[in-house]
C-alpha cells in the first residue's frame, strides 16, 4: 500500500503543483495539444458536446454522456460559438430543390480555460485515471506524445520536429 501511495503522489506531481494548485508546464502543453485536436468552432474554438464525447471515447472507450456534458457546461467556463454543420441528409425546400449546404450553427462548448479548470481538478483528485486517459491519447509517462492515430497527425509531428531541429541548429550557429 505504501508503494501505491508513492506512485499516486509521483504521478500527481507530474500533473499538478499541489502547493499552487496549478498544472505543470508539461501537463499544460499536453492539454493544449489535446484541446486543439478536438476543439471546434469560430471565432474561438471550444469543446462542443460532440467533441467532448469524441475525446472521452478516445481516452476512456466510453462516451461522456449528456448528464456529464450538461454538468461540465455549467461548472466550467463555456461559451457559444459557430460550428459548421454538414447535413446528414438532403433536405428539399418547397420547390423540391435538394439543399445539402453546410450551415453554421450556434453551439455552447467548454473554452480552453474551462478545459484547464476541469483537468486541474481531475489531475489533483484522480492522477492514475488521468494518466490512463493520456496514455490512451498517445502520450507517455513524461507527458510527451509518442503515438499517432492517423498519418496526418504523424506527418504534422514530423514537420514540427524538423522545424524545431532547424531552429535549434540555427541558434547553435549563432552561439559560435
Amino acid at each position: 500500500k505504501a508503494h501505491d501511495k508513492l506512485l499516486v503522489e509521483y504521478l500527481r506531481s507530474q500533473l499538478i503543483n499541489i502547493k499552487t494548485r496549478t498544472l505543470t508546464s508539461a501537463c499544460t502543453n499536453l492539454l493544449t495539444e489535446v484541446f486543439y485536436r478536438y476543439a471546434e468552432g469560430t471565432p474561438e474554438p471550444v469543446l462542443t458536446p460532440n467533441a467532448m464525447d469524441r475525446l472521452q471515447k478516445d481516452s476512456t472507450g466510453k462516451t461522456f454522456g449528456q448528464d456529464n456534458i450538461d454538468a461540465a457546461l455549467e461548472m466550467f467556463e463555456s461559451k457559444q460559438t459557430l460550428v459548421k454543420c454538414v447535413p446528414t441528409e438532403t433536405i428539399e425546400d418547397a420547390g423540391n430543390i435538394p439543399m445539402d449546404v453546410d450551415m453554421d450553427v450556434q453551439v455552447r462548448g467548454i473554452t480552453f480555460k474551462g478545459f484547464l479548470q476541469l483537468y486541474t481538478i481531475q489531475c489533483e483528485k484522480e492522477p492514475i485515471e488521468t494518466f490512463d486517459e493520456f496514455l490512451m491519447l498517445g502520450y507517455d509517462l513524461h507527458l510527451l506524445r509518442n503515438n499517432y492515430t492517423n498519418l496526418e497527425q504523424a506527418t504534422e509531428a514530423l514537420v514540427k520536429a524538423n522545424e524545431d531541429n532547424k531552429n535549434n541548429r540555427a541558434s547553435s550557429l549563432l552561439l559560435i
